[in-house]
């Protein structure tokens, strides 16, 4: 034993949530069937059913993985919103750098995100 517990890598490149999770799962396996579906199937109306069915769910599952890297974008926005109001009316430094730091947390955490998706 190396004294080292091996860390679960995350299951989803965009997932959030539980739900998240569960719907990229979910459109994981349609595709994997449609996929196993279309190479057992003799007709070839039914092979290309299958296949624009497959084709489907990847589509939809590459805009699942997005769905919440736009909210982390939102949250940005929303941020640099509260960061310029804050500035403005000249709050105090505690509640700037509060503010300042959770958009940099969030703004790591949305490059760290698209670099993931370009690599996979």
């Amino acid at each position: 034993m190396s004294g080292h517990e091996s860390r679960r890598g995350g299951t989803g490149i965009g997932a959030l949530t539980r739900r998240d999770h569960y719907r990229e799962k979910t459109l994981r396996r349609k595709i994997d069937l449609a996929y196993r579906t279309m190479s057992t199937t003799s007709s070839a109306r039914q092979r290309r059913r299958h296949l624009r069915s497959a084709h489907r769910h990847e589509r939809a599952l590459i805009a699942q993985r997005r769905r919440p890297q736009s909210a982390l974008t939102g949250l940005a926005t929303v941020l640099v919103g509260i960061f310029v109001a804050i500035v403005w009316s000249g709050a105090g430094s505690t509640a700037m750098l509060i503010v300042g730091a959770l958009l940099l947390i969030d703004l790591q955490v949305i490059r760290r995100r698209k670099r993931r998706l370009r690599v996979t």
